[in-house]
């Protein structure tokens, strides 16, 4: 078995099973199983943008890979999870999951 393939079997051995990783979200309206990784609060990586708005790098949502899920959400595009909305910075796809990089904007 190549080394891809045995990440790929964690992902539902392992991130995708509840009691190790994987959390009910409520992504946009739907419920969705996920990792959400939020930055930590005692972060000092903060940034601020040309308008002069705050903003943290460093927060991250993983799903299961879905090819009509990676289309809809690109980056540059808003998402909602458990009612705080995000930007989404950044999408790729790793060992069967999608990897989007979030942004929290304040007053956005």
């Amino acid at each position: 078995m190549k080394l891809n393939d045995l990440f790929e079997q964690d992902i539902d051995d392992i991130f995708m099973d509840s009691s190790e990783m994987m959390e009910n979200l409520i992504v946009d309206d739907e419920k969705m199983n996920g990792i959400l990784i939020l930055e930590s609060q005692l972060s000092t990586s903060k940034k601020k943008n040309s308008e002069g708005i705050s903003k943290t790098d460093g927060s991250a949502l993983f799903l299961k890979f879905n090819e009509e899920i990676y289309k809809k959400y690109k980056p540059n595009r808003t998402i909602e999870i458990n009612d705080v909305t995000y930007i989404i910075t950044n999408r790729s796809k790793e060992f069967g999951l999608i990897k989007l990089k979030l942004e929290e904007r304040e007053g956005y």
